[in-house]
Order: C-alpha cells, then sequence, then structure tokens
C-alpha cells in the first residue's frame, strides 16, 4: 500500500508529532508499504529525518521561504486593510494522490491553521485524507468562525487519531 504522511509542523525542526509519524512510516516499509513524508524545509535537515529517509521512507522537503513570505504578505495586507486569499499549499496535489491511497495529516496542535488549508484542498480535490492529533491547548478559546473552519476540516477527514483519550476529550470542548 501507499501512504503519505504530511506534517504540519513549521514551528521546530523536529517535535513530537513527527516522532510519532516517523515511527509507524518506517515500521510500515518494514513491512512492505511504499511510504512518502511531506516535511517543511530547514536551513539544517534534522537527524532523524535523514535516519527515517535511510529506513525506506521517501522524503519531500516543502519550501519554507514561501511560507515566511506569505505570513509577511498577509501580515502587510491585514494592516492596511487589504485582503490576500489564502492560496492552496505549495502542494503538488495531483501527483501525490496519483501515488498514494491513504494520504495522513500530522498536526502538531489541533487548531494548526496550515491543517485547515491542506484539508480544504485535499477536499476540493475529492482526495480522502486522515489526521493524526498530538497536542491539544486545554485553554484555548477560539472564535466561531475558526471553529467552523476546524470542524469543516476535521469533518472531511475519514478518521481523526489522537494520542489519548484526553486529548480527545479537550478537543471536543473546544470546538463545541
Amino acid at each position: 500500500m501507499k501512504l503519505l504522511f504530511i506534517s504540519t509542523n513549521d514551528h521546530v525542526p523536529w517535535g513530537g508529532s513527527e516522532v510519532l509519524w516517523s515511527k509507524v512510516a518506517v515500521a510500515l516499509v518494514a513491512s512492505g508499504h511504499n511510504v512518502m513524508a511531506s516535511l517543511q524545509r530547514w536551513p539544517e535537515e534534522p537527524k532523524p529525518v535523514a535516519e527515517v529517509r535511510t529506513k525506506g521512507v521517501q522524503i519531500h522537503l516543502r519550501s519554507r521561504d514561501k511560507l515566511v513570505y506569505t505570513r509577511v504578505l498577509r501580515t502587510w495586507n491585514a494592516f492596511r486593510g487589504g485582503y490576500l486569499p489564502r492560496n492552496t499549499p505549495t502542494t503538488n496535489w495531483r501527483h501525490w494522490s496519483s501515488f498514494v491511497r491513504i494520504m495522513v495529516l500530522s498536526l502538531g496542535s489541533h487548531v494548526d491553521g496550515k491543517f485547515v488549508r491542506f484539508a480544504r484542498a485535499l477536499q476540493d480535490r475529492s482526495i480522502s485524507y486522515d489526521a493524526i492529533v498530538q497536542l491539544v491547548h486545554p485553554f484555548l478559546v477560539l472564535s466561531d468562525e475558526e471553529a467552523d473552519r476546524l470542524l469543516e476540516a476535521y469533518s472531511g477527514a475519514r478518521h481523526v487519531v489522537f494520542v489519548s483519550d484526553q486529548n480527545r476529550e479537550t478537543h471536543r470542548c473546544t470546538l463545541r
């Protein structure tokens, strides 16, 4: 089977959510599956990425420059009262959807804005996806609009998996 893990983490080069998807990816490769992972490109590649690659996981590195540029431009437009449409992620969805049978979005945070954009792009292309949530912020207050966007993204997933029952319950309460 062909699988793709997409890490939404763009905060640190290697965190808890990376440990989760990478262990599963390596185990799947060892079981004979074809696995690819899409990650944020960093100035220095984290050592675990090289280790995962040597164990057979294909690695796709996404450009960080475009993300930083987009954030700066969005901030500037918000400051001057303008509008910057949220473009779909810089991702070759058609290629990936022909490559994979299962797409897993690995979220570092349950309120990750990149998850919403990735999920919307996949939904627009009728590509099914799953989500794994590593971190849930228990005291986070969301606007109704933010909660609605997140609910739409989660509702589009075939499966949403949490690392603990407590995280699942906190997530449910946050998006109520």
